[in-house]
């Protein structure tokens, strides 16, 4: 150790940042999706019944909220973007549900437990009940959230690797 260390001038070893992928994002990472770039603000590990994935609040700066969700279905990974809606009128639960004149069927529902991480804050023991919801065709999602009191509606879409672009933050 010479004298640079032993006082702390010799500097920080820079670590190499890591590729990111559907599953290793976090609070200050970049996604760029549609020609827009989303920074990560808030990441979400949830797990049922030994089953995990991952929810990630997205913000474009400008006031523009999406969410990525990411999964691995045996090797499968499955990954989609969802938008935030406003629907009081929607029960979750029912078999299908009618939104925007589209019909969704009831695809899987329960109760996830898990942890929320940003840059400030970690959070855990966090617990949701889900109800995911898929058109006929299966391109479209309806996701109905309740966290606490507070029911979250999102509509949805799968995404395919070739539609965004993942970027460490700094």
């Amino acid at each position: 150790m010479g004298l640079k260390d032993l006082f702390g001038l010799g500097g920080k070893k820079e670590e190499p940042v890591r590729e990111r992928t559907p599953f290793t994002l976090i609070s200050g990472d970049m996604i760029d999706y549609e020609g827009t770039s989303y920074f990560v603000t808030v990441k979400y590990t949830l797990e049922e019944n030994g089953w995990r994935w991952y929810e990630y609040r997205l913000d474009d700066g400008a006031g523009h909220e999406l969410w990525f969700t990411a999964e691995d279905d045996d090797g499968v990974v499955n990954t989609t973007i969802y938008t935030p809606v406003k629907a009081p009128e929607l029960e979750p639960g029912a078999d299908r549900l009618s939104f925007q004149g589209k019909e969704y069927v009831l695809e899987e529902s329960g109760t996830a437990t898990g942890t929320m991480e940003t840059k400030q804050d970690h959070r855990s023991g966090l617990q949701c009940r889900y109800w995911d919801y898929v058109t006929e065709d299966e391109t479209e999602y309806l996701s109905l959230e309740k966290w606490n009191d507070t029911l979250e509606v999102s509509t949805g879409k799968p995404v395919n690797e070739f539609e965004y672009e993942l970027y460490p933050g700094g």
